[in-house]
């Protein structure tokens, strides 16, 4: 029994190290990326002394590959289309133009019009590029360029203090969870497979939301890259008062696409900070496991599973939905 008990206990410990070692790496990942502009993206950065930036960086860029193939295409199609809309401007309103109450200047504002939108598609790199750099900014402030993730468990001591507010025999003081798990006694049969049932869960949802965290942030770059290579069409809708409001969507597109990757940073941080102890939370299912089994260690391992089984989903939930919240922001 004692053999079987460790064996168990070993594979508990090392379901839990794989998960916090897979969790970690995608939320860095995830870091990485929203701390860096659409225009760098594909490109990685690493740190370098020898560098006046103290940054190396190395790799393609996909977003100034993808431009060089479309942006002769999309420049000819957003030229014909600004001379269409605004064509069709001018006609729509060619009564208004010719009557005797129409200012002399009427016509003028559609040639100005014209010429600035024509000098807004020219420019629409800059224009995307500034955008995106304030965003990008902001989120390096906010997340100090330092990626967060879940404590290692070898690292996150005296987790019976966090959970119970003290409250626990002195023996599961200042020890971490896999250390917690090793220290249930051998006879305790149904306590270890009942941890080990907890362990398979926590590990099956720690690895099921940092893969849709992961997949929320990568795939919104994707939509802002093929955003920045359509923006000349959208820009084109200025042409004519009739489609302004087309245009005025698609820039609020591109900054609401901006605005999520600030709040998907923030969320991360808060979660980070949430978990790894600036609030002990741990503690929020403690009341609800305690009377689980008759074993205080136990309760301490399931409590502290629970909560950031909770804390994880509800990340991911957020996260979720964090493209409707931009849409209210904007």
């Amino acid at each position: 029994m004692g053999g079987t008990h460790v064996i168990v206990g070993a594979f508990a410990e090392n379901l839990i190290q794989l998960a916090y070692t897979i969790w970690n790496t995608l939320m860095g990942y995830c870091y990485d990326t929203l701390t860096q502009s659409p225009f760098d993206f594909g490109v990685t950065r690493y740190a370098d002394p020898s560098m006046s930036t103290g940054y190396a960086y190395e790799g393609t860029a996909i977003l100034p590959e993808i431009l060089n193939k479309t942006e002769p295409i999309v420049l000819g199609i957003a030229t014909g289309l600004l001379i269409l809309v605004w064509i069709v401007g001018v006609l729509r309103e060619g009564g208004q133009l010719l009557s005797d109450r129409a200012h002399p200047y009427a016509i003028l504002t559609h040639i100005i019009r014209f010429f600035i939108c024509e000098g807004l598609i020219a420019a629409y790199l800059t224009i995307t590029e500034f955008i995106f750099d304030i965003f990008t900014i902001a989120t390096r402030a906010v997340v100090g360029l330092k990626a967060f993730g879940l404590t290692n468990p070898a690292d996150a001591v005296d987790v019976a203090n966090r959970v119970t507010g003290g409250s626990v025999d002195a023996s599961a003081q200042g020890k971490s969870i896999t250390q917690l798990i090793a220290d249930i006694p051998p006879y305790q049969v149904t306590d270890v497979l009942l941890v080990d049932v907890i362990v398979v869960i926590y590990f099956v949802v720690i690895i099921a939301c940092a893969v849709v965290i992961f997949m929320k942030v990568y795939g919104r770059y994707f939509r802002i890259i093929a955003a920045i290579a359509l923006a000349p069409i959208g820009i084109s809708m200025y042409g004519s008062p009739h489609t302004e409001q087309n245009a005025k969507k698609f820039l609020f597109y591109l900054l609401k696409q901006g605005a999520e990757g600030f709040v998907i940073a923030l969320d991360l941080i808060i979660f980070s900070l949430v978990m790894n102890g600036g609030i002990d939370t741990p503690k929020l299912f403690s009341k609800l496991i305690s009377g689980v089994t008759g074993d205080p260690t136990v309760n301490v391992i399931l409590g502290f599973m629970v909560t950031q089984i909770f804390l994880c989903v509800l990340l991911m939930t957020i996260i979720s939905a964090t493209e409707k919240m931009t849409e209210q922001l904007l």
